[in-house]
């Protein structure tokens, strides 16, 4: 079990990691934004190393992503693979239009709010988001303001005795609450979280 004395002390012995790891976030290209948002698309029920794998294998080798899409998840164990190439397929094709709406969305988004709003609305309009993949997509690209709430964030939450009502705006609202109780920024939490469960730290 997680105690807050624990999540603090694992914290402050891994922030300098995190710090790494958070940067390789941050000004990400055009290019990059396409694979984070296809990487986001793969990874409800699968896990995130294949996902990424499966992003990876599709960028180096494939000559057409929306062509190959599902064989290459297939081969990557990435479960529901053919519903996922659909979405990849429809991202794929309204990428130009979403990029550039999420460029002016991003540059005048000043406070969480601003991000929450734009969080919001990508899980709306990108079919396969919802709240946790629009989330962690926005965190993959230097946004890390918010809570991506996905099986492990949710145990330790639950070890914490935070109250997990299955509502991602409350749940995701009492996380906001403890991470200002404890200190642990959020960006820095979710890292922390995650690596308590798996051992490492990923994306």
């Amino acid at each position: 079990m997680t105690s807050e004395e624990s999540l603090i002390e694992s914290y402050t012995l891994w922030k300098d990691e995190i710090d790494e790891r958070l940067k390789t976030f941050e000004n990400k290209s055009k290019e990059d934004v396409k694979l984070e948002m296809v990487f986001c698309l793969c990874t409800p029920q699968s896990k995130a190393v294949k996902c990424w794998n499966a992003v990876l294998e599709l960028r180096e080798t494939s000559r057409n992503i929306i062509i190959d899409a599902e064989n290459v998840l297939k081969k990557n164990n990435v479960r529901f693979c053919r519903k996922k190439a659909e979405y990849i397929r429809k991202a794929i094709n309204e990428f130009e239009c979403f990029y550039m709406w999420l460029l002016a969305a991003l540059i005048n988004a000043e406070t969480r709010e601003d991000i929450i709003y734009v969080r919001n609305c990508i899980a709306k309009d990108i079919k396969g988001y919802g709240m946790k993949e629009a989330s962690h997509f926005l965190r993959n690209i230097g946004y890390g303001d918010l809570a991506i709430l996905d099986r492990h964030i949710l145990n330790v939450m639950r070890e914490l005795g935070i109250v997990v009502t299955g509502k991602y705006l409350e749940d995701e609202r009492s996380l906001f609450e403890f991470s200002e109780r404890v200190g642990i920024p959020m960006e820095y939490l979710d890292l922390v979280f995650w690596k308590l469960k798996t051992g490492y730290i990923f994306k």
